[in-house]
């Protein structure tokens, strides 16, 4: 088995995380790897799942979901062909840390033959992609990070009054 597991910590109510990360139809304005996740959040449901990887064509994935505990786990199930070519298990975890942060924990489990050929390949493609949705996901939790809509106007110009080593 071949596990790639990322963690951030995030300056945010887990509530608040848990709303951002359970929002599929926003991904496509801040998540640098989900491009598009389709489907209803309860168990057993199929979902419609669009990865984007650098270099690579956007891949569509059929998983169904499996856990779903509000605020806290969400986990998904999916193969390649069978379970014996690749099986996976995909989750997000979500952990109170500290008066008002948050431990955000995202993984995938590999199994099958696929895993065991090419473990130390998945940890390289998976791992950078999972990193980038964190740190993603801790910017716009923190209200760090800005909509295709926003302009960097305002918060940059308080930023210069607050700091004025920045210049102008």
């Amino acid at each position: 088995m071949t596990k790639v597991e990322t963690e951030v910590f995030i300056a945010a109510p887990c509530a608040k995380v848990w709303e951002l990360v359970m929002d599929w139809s926003s991904y496509p304005s801040w998540n640098p790897y989900y491009a598009r996740i389709e489907g209803d959040a309860k168990p057993g449901a199929r979902l419609r799942v669009q990865i984007q990887t650098p270099g690579l064509p956007p891949a569509t994935l059929k998983p169904t979901l499996w856990y779903l505990t509000p605020e806290r786990y969400c986990s998904w199930h999916g193969n390649l062909l069978t379970s014996l070519v690749l099986d996976t298990e995909h989750y997000f975890e979500l952990q109170p840390s500290g008066a008002n942060g948050c431990r955000f924990r995202h993984g995938e489990r590999f199994s099958g033959l696929a895993a065991k050929l090419f473990g130390g390949l998945i940890d390289r493609l998976v791992r950078p992609r999972f990193a980038a949705m964190n740190e993603a996901l801790r910017a716009r939790a923190e209200g760090q990070a800005l909509t295709p809509t926003e302009t960097t106007t305002p918060k940059l110009g308080a930023a210069r009054a607050a700091n004025p080593a920045l210049g102008n």
